[in-house]
């Protein structure tokens, strides 16, 4: 996890990461199957590797039963991402302890 963590928060606080969401987000409305193409082959795949690691954490019991993959992965994704398209976005040493707490909200850290 640790190292999913440091990749994750190295990536999310470039600049070219932060444009590259902005844009792809912005263009959402305006061109629908740019955004079409984005999910199905960049989205989907983390999802499916989010729900498994989701699944390994439910079977290890820090995560609830009862838990909706797919809303812990919004959660997850929004937080990161509202985060990253602030105005005074978090360095690589914030959004490591911020993607821990994160994490720990969800289930995935103790």
């Amino acid at each position: 996890m640790e190292a999913a963590i440091e990749s994750a928060a190295a990536a999310a606080t470039t600049p070219h990461y932060r444009a590259l969401v902005a844009r792809v987000f912005g263009s959402a409305v305006s061109h629908p199957e740019l955004m079409a193409v984005y999910w199905d082959r960049y989205i989907l795949p983390r999802r499916r590797l989010a729900a498994r690691l989701l699944e390994r954490a439910r079977e290890h019991g820090t995560v609830a039963d009862d838990a909706d993959f797919d809303v812990a992965i919004d959660m997850m994704v929004g937080a990161i991402t509202y985060r990253v398209l602030q105005p005074n976005p978090p360095d690589t040493d914030e959004m490591r302890r911020y993607l821990r707490a994160v994490y720990h909200q969800i289930g995935l850290l103790p």
